[in-house]
């Protein structure tokens, strides 16, 4: 490339200024490496993603979005023994009554895996819900069991004498207070899981005893549970399927399936077992059963 330069300058100046161009980068090169400046630095650092996450609600049942719950214990395991009660797990209408550790220490534990089948799932995420979120009922108070409060009670002229202790049926709503165990925190989008569905397991964890005790969906006496036969997936596991709506409240909710063997094999995305969950009636909701395995 030829310049042809002309320089005027008078005899008694000094300085010459030569108007040469500053401009180096006639094809681009310098816009090409900052491009790879930028495509190198994405490479070095994670990619943006969206770990957002929100509140999924209960969307079965009512309005309400009430999701009911009931659990049943036996000590003993024979035949018909399961009741929803806490004193099967051993703990006495006194304690529960008097708030003792023993009792408001211990919870159900709830894990969530990407598939029942139990050589591949992987644990997604847990739910913890204490059994002080438990339902109440009153029962008449038996003086052998709490001397102390049956004569509380009689000596102001209360007869029979009462009390509320919990009972392990749980109703969990979108509403402060009683709603630990209810709303399930998940990504808003898919960029960085994909599935939508989930298997519910149950573990009881029993603060008087030290014990976790593994809970079925059905009562074992009748399911044919025991040491020679398999364990079908269907038996440990609710299906728990997630929603993301248009314009309707709540937009983002679940649903609560019965686990089924068929269904999963040929449509693992899509649960059609019958929905749980959503009524306070012991068909509806969604319920487990100590295993008891003689």
């Amino acid at each position: 490339m030829n310049n042809r330069i002309q320089i005027k300058a008078n005899i008694g100046e000094a300085k010459v200024t030569i108007p040469l161009g500053t401009t180096f980068d006639e094809t681009g090169r310098e816009d090409q490496v900052r491009l790879w400046e930028m495509v190198e630095q994405q490479d070095a650092v994670n990619l943006i993603r969206d770990y957002e996450t929100t509140r999924y609600y209960y969307g079965g049942g009512g309005v309400d979005h009430k999701i009911y719950y009931a659990f049943f214990f036996t000590d003993d395991g024979t035949n018909g023994s399961w009741s929803d009660n806490y004193q099967k797990a051993g703990f006495t209408n006194p304690e529960m009554f008097r708030g003792k550790k023993s009792f408001t220490k211990s919870f159900f534990k709830f894990d969530f895996y990407d598939t029942p089948v139990r050589a591949e799932q992987q644990l997604m995420f847990t739910m913890v819900m204490p059994v002080t979120n438990s339902d109440k009922k009153t029962v008449s108070i038996v003086y052998a069991e709490d001397p102390q409060e049956y004569f509380a009670q009689t000596s102001q002229g209360i007869y029979p004498p009462r009390y509320d202790v919990f009972t392990p049926r749980t109703t969990l709503a979108p509403s402060k207070g009683n709603n630990e165990g209810y709303y399930i925190q998940w990504y808003k989008n898919k960029d960085l899981y994909s599935g939508d569905t989930f298997y519910m397991s149950c573990k009881f964890y029993n603060a008087k005893t030290g014990q976790d005790i593994r809970m079925v969906n059905k009562r074992p006496d009748s399911a044919g549970l025991g040491d020679n036969v398999l364990e079908p997936m269907e038996w440990y596991y609710y299906a728990v399927k997630l929603y993301v709506g248009g314009n309707q409240i709540p937009k983002y909710y679940y649903k609560v399936h019965q686990s089924n063997n068929t269904t999963y094999v040929s449509d693992p995305d899509n649960p059609t077992g019958s929905e749980k969950g959503g009524s306070s009636s012991m068909s509806s909701r969604i319920r487990f059963y100590q295993y008891f395995n003689s």
